[in-house]
């Protein structure tokens, strides 16, 4: 009896130590909500309470160990219903941090004494465990480190998904076969190692591959933006020298003063907007000309109207020219395709505060929370094709909090109300 109620007591600080961890690695503090007293004391004594049941009434090993697993996984959604990956990488960050910080304490004990009774040693470890977590908690910032844990293709992830299927392993051979697990613990140790070490190289390789591709897509696609843009001058140069030489003509053929005011001012008017159409070329960002260059052409060839402002022609931002050319493309062309043609649309670009300010505005219907939550969802698209379609907005949204930018989509209406507009701004 006992026995059974050290067991107990040690659950109780084994969730103790996960709501420590949990809610520092989503960081939610302690005045939450979660933290309601009804709730934290249903989960302090009735999940520990299943996982004694469990232990004293399962006799297999992996059936027993299964049994905890979905218990854990049921308290992390009663206390913070978090989505299924975050359910996963919480629950392989806490058995990874804390399998490791025990070992140590237990290592440690064990150079001083042999005699150790594993029950009552492990209230002691565990109440060591939650204090050196509570400490590293108010030490570093967690949330973080979780939000980066999260994203994909990262050689921290591997990592911590290596050590934790390792240490799963020599769990199992400590409590099931304890006697290989001691004879063979250094040749175990160094298979870990290898294997570890073998995946981060490959993580590394593959990584390196798949900068060099990405680098080698970007050269190509920024080669194709700046030709288009090289062509589109020459044409207009020609364009320009030609109605130059209309110019220069004209004395010949007017035949009085004020018919040759008229014709000049017919001119004068043209050749003011191919030198605004050209002020583009004002931008620090050069890339980014050549994507509103090639937008232009684009829009004229459909048969609509993109309008351009550029407040600012001294861009300041950290990020990259190859992902501000991700993000102004996956807006205007959003623009464009929800453009009815022969109806105009419009782009403004700014810089303020070392933050780059996009906005695009066209037709569109009423912006609903509904539709404002989907829109940025993977995989959603109003378009027929819908396996090409429903990536844009949702990377869009991925680069943007990548740089801790902010994105809002609103609507305005035309000065009689009969037009609805979609302005879509974003700051990063």
């Amino acid at each position: 009896m006992i026995y059974s109620f050290i067991i107990y007591l040690n659950y109780i600080e084994e969730y103790i130590l996960y709501i420590v961890l949990y809610s520092a690695l989503l960081g939610i503090g302690f005045k939450s909500e979660h933290f309601r007293f009804r709730k934290l004391i249903i989960y302090i004594i009735i999940f520990p309470l299943l996982g004694l049941i469990a232990e004293l009434i399962i006799d297999s090993f992996a059936l027993q160990k299964l049994t905890l697993l979905i218990i854990e996984i049921i308290s992390i959604i009663y206390m913070y219903n978090p989505r299924i990956s975050d359910i996963i990488s919480l629950y392989i960050i806490n058995y990874t941090l804390t399998y490791i910080i025990q070992e140590i304490i237990a290592f440690t004990a064990h150079l001083f004494t042999s005699n150790i009774d594993n029950y009552r040693f492990g209230l002691l470890a565990n109440l060591l465990t939650i204090i050196l977590v509570y400490i590293l908690t108010k030490l570093i910032n967690l949330h973080p480190f979780f939000h980066y844990l999260t994203k994909e293709n990262n050689p921290l992830k591997l990592i911590v998904i290596n050590a934790f299927a390792f240490l799963q392993i020599i769990d199992y051979y400590y409590k099931v076969k304890p006697d290989i697990y001691n004879m063979n613990i250094i040749f175990i140790g160094i298979c870990v190692l290898i294997v570890i070490t073998l995946n981060l190289l490959i993580a590394y390789e593959e990584q390196r591959l798949l900068q060099k591709e990405i680098l080698l897509k970007n050269t190509e696609f920024n080669s194709s933006l700046m030709q288009e843009m090289i062509t589109e001058i020459r044409r207009t140069q020609h364009q320009y020298e030609d109605r130059l030489n209309s110019i220069i003509s004209l004395v010949n053929v007017c035949l009085d003063y004020d018919t040759l005011k008229e014709e000049l001012l017919k001119y004068s008017d043209k050749l003011t907007i191919i030198t605004n159409e050209y002020d583009i070329l004002k931008l620090n960002y050069k890339l980014l000309a050549a994507l509103i260059f090639s937008k232009i052409n684009e829009a004229k060839s459909i048969n609509k109207h993109l309008n351009v402002t550029i407040t600012n022609y001294n861009i300041t931002t950290k990020v990259s020219e190859n992902e501000l050319v991700d993000i102004l493309s996956i807006m205007i062309n959003n623009m464009l395709d929800a453009t009815p043609t022969n109806e105009a649309c419009e782009v403004t670009l700014g810089s303020k505060n070392s933050r780059i300010i996009i906005k695009t505005k066209n037709e569109g219907p009423k912006i609903t929370p509904t539709l404002q939550e989907k829109l940025f969802t993977k995989g959603y698209t109003t378009k027929e094709d819908i396996k090409s379609h429903g990536f844009g907005l949702y990377n869009l949204k991925k680069i943007i909090l990548n740089y801790d930018g902010y994105f809002m989509v609103m609507n305005e209406y035309s000065p009689d109300k009969k037009k609805t507009y979609i302005v879509f701004t974003v700051e990063v």
